[in-house]
């Protein structure tokens, strides 16, 4: 017979074990972090205030004039009180660099950095593997050329797959520079090399993280978390905020 307090600690810790399968992630595009860099701050109270434990985030400066000579990335984590952050060079630009970055709650090893395709101005595909407690994910970010989908992102994302198709669990993020992820009866630039896994935004839960800074109407769904089917969304919402053009993207998810 199990005593009452073996029982608990059974429960308790069946509990904890279900808890740590649950994380929320995000993707930002945070327009280099500016006016100078000053915006660093907002951005890390947000990210501390909703708790997340991993972040891709996109546009980051790294040594440049125009957000104050940081580390962009660094500031954000540290102020927001996170101890594991990379930041991941796509060009030189101005007297700095230039690329995405990753901040997490959880330790993670950094596995590559992939020129994409096509790109007449450099990205990347950024994969790390985050280590968490009981299991392994792994993770990416990213952030696709702006030009034809014919002729670039439809390269780009068959190379994303590529990459994907050798991970039997993953979360990608992104600003893909999508603007009809939502479009009833448009030709899903994403499904030939996308189309098997589960997206955040979508025509059913459409967030337009988006928002111009020049034209109040100018506003798009272009930010996406994209996850194999076995890792289900329990919650996405969006944030919206002027520390950049875009707004923060979040989904809570369970392993």
């Amino acid at each position: 017979m199990i005593s009452f307090e073996a029982l608990n600690r059974k429960l308790m810790k069946n509990s904890e074990k279900y808890m740590k399968k649950m994380l929320k992630v995000a993707t930002y595009n945070i327009k280099h972090g500016g006016p100078l860099g000053k915006n660093c701050q907002d951005i890390a109270r947000l990210i501390n205030q909703e708790n997340l434990d991993f972040i891709g985030i996109q546009e980051a400066d790294f040594n440049i004039s125009r957000s104050g000579k940081q580390n962009i990335i660094e500031t954000i984590a540290k102020l927001a009180g996170y101890s594991y952050y990379t930041f991941h060079k796509a060009l030189d630009y101005g007297d700095g660099e230039y690329g995405l970055g990753i901040i997490s709650r959880y330790p993670y090893q950094v596995i590559n950095s992939t020129p994409l395709v096509c790109s007449k101005e450099p990205r990347i595909l950024v994969e790390v593997n985050i280590q968490l407690e009981e299991d392994n994910i792994a993770f990416f970010v990213t952030h696709l050329e702006l030009g034809t989908y014919a002729q670039t992102r439809r390269h780009q994302f068959l190379q994303i797959k590529e990459a994907l198709m050798s991970h039997k669990r993953f979360v990608l993020t992104g600003d893909f520079n999508v603007s009809d992820w939502n479009h009833q009866g448009a030709i899903f630039e994403y499904e030939e090399a996308l189309g098997d896994y589960r997206f955040a935004n979508y025509q059913q839960t459409c967030f337009y993280t988006y928002h111009s800074d020049y034209h109040v109407k100018d506003i798009a769904p272009i930010d996406n978390i994209i996850t194999t089917r076995d890792i289900k969304m329990n919650h996405v919402y969006m944030i919206h905020n002027h520390y950049s053009d875009h707004n923060i993207l979040i989904a809570e998810i369970q392993l």
